[in-house]
C-alpha cells in the first residue's frame, strides 16, 4: 500500500448529489389501493352471504325458513372473512392516509 495517503476517498463510497428522495409517496399510494381492495373484497364476501341467505338471487323471492348446517357454517366463514378483510383494510387505509397527509405537510 505504498503511495496511498490518509485522506484518499473511494469513488463508489461517496454520495452523489442527484440522489432521489425515498419513495414514501408511492408506498402510501400503493397502501391506499391495497386497503380499498381489501374493503372491496369484504363486500364480495358479503355478497356471497346474501346469495346463500336468499337462494333466488337478488330478486323478490323469500328466504328459506332455516339454513342447513352446511349453509350456516358457510355463512359464518364468509362473515369471518369479510370482518377480517374489512378491519385490515380500514387499518391499512388509516396508515396510508396518515402517511400521505404527513408527506403533504412537509
Amino acid at each position: 500500500m505504498a503511495g496511498m495517503t490518509a485522506d484518499a476517498t473511494l469513488a463508489y463510497h461517496t454520495p452523489t448529489a442527484d440522489r432521489r428522495p425515498p419513495a414514501r409517496g408511492w408506498l402510501a399510494t400503493a397502501l391506499l389501493a391495497g386497503g380499498l381492495g381489501l374493503v372491496f373484497l369484504a363486500g364480495c364476501f358479503l355478497i356471497g352471504v346474501m346469495s346463500v341467505v336468499s337462494p333466488g338471487g337478488f330478486g323478490l323471492r323469500s328466504a328459506p325458513d332455516r339454513l342447513t348446517v352446511h349453509q350456516g357454517i358457510l355463512v359464518a366463514v364468509l362473515y369471518f372473512c369479510a370482518g377480517i378483510c374489512l378491519v385490515t383494510g380500514l387499518v391499512v387505509l388509516a396508515v396510508a392516509s396518515r402517511t400521505l397527509l404527513r408527506l403533504a405537510r412537509s
